[in-house]
Order: C-alpha cells, then sequence, then structure tokens
C-alpha cells in the first residue's frame, strides 16, 4: 500500500521514515502481526526523471527493509515525528483522532 512518511522537517531530514497508519487500514493490522516491512521510494517526486514515466527503469527507486515499530506515542520521538509528519502532510493534522492513528518507524 502507498502511505505517507516523513523522515523529518524539510531540509533536515534524519532517514528515519515516520509512518501514521490506523487500524482501520490492513497495512497497519498487518504490521500489528508481523513486524516485517519494506519501503520503496521512487526518486520521481525530487523531479530528476524529468518527463519520464515514474514506472519508467531509467527513474530510480530503492527498497528497504526491516521491522516496523510502534513509537510510544507520549515519547519525545512521537512528538518529533508529528512535526515532520505534519510539515509534510498539513491534511493529517485533523484526521488522527477521528482515524484513531498511531505512529510508526521502520527500524533497518
Amino acid at each position: 500500500n502507498v502511505v505517507s512518511y516523513s523522515d523529518g522537517l524539510p531540509g533536515a531530514g534524519t532517514g528515519i521514515p515516520y509512518f501514521y497508519l490506523t487500524s482501520l487500514d490492513p497495512t497497519a493490522r498487518n504490521a500489528l502481526q508481523n513486524d516485517k516491512a519494506s519501503f520503496t521510494v521512487s526518486e520521481y517526486p525530487l523531479g530528476t526523471c524529468v518527463k519520464k514515466d515514474p514506472m519508467n527503469p531509467t527513474c530510480s527507486k530503492i527498497s528497504l527493509t526491516g521491522k516496523l515499530k510502534l513509537i510510544d506515542q507520549n515519547s519525545k520521538e512521537a512528538e518529533f515525528a508529528r512535526k515532520a509528519l505534519f510539515s509534510k502532510h498539513p491534511e493529517m493534522k485533523g484526521k488522527i483522532k477521528e482515524l484513531a492513528a498511531f505512529i510508526l518507524s521502520v527500524f533497518m
């Protein structure tokens, strides 16, 4: 499934991806049962693929594998993750309580 993520504030990424997921989504339900995960990022959003189709093999992608970790929702890490996620995905802010969402991170 495609999910939104952030690894930090704009221009200050940490390399640790954070996700807000809800147990209403099968991705999160599965992650809580089996923490193994893969995460693929495309070069396309950077604008370096010019006018190519994002699926064109010359538009690079990277897949990382690891384990999803449920973040303590009251921790400093969770506060950082919220700021990072909302800075890049402000539409999430109003949906969090409504969807009973929680923060996950990929630990590689």
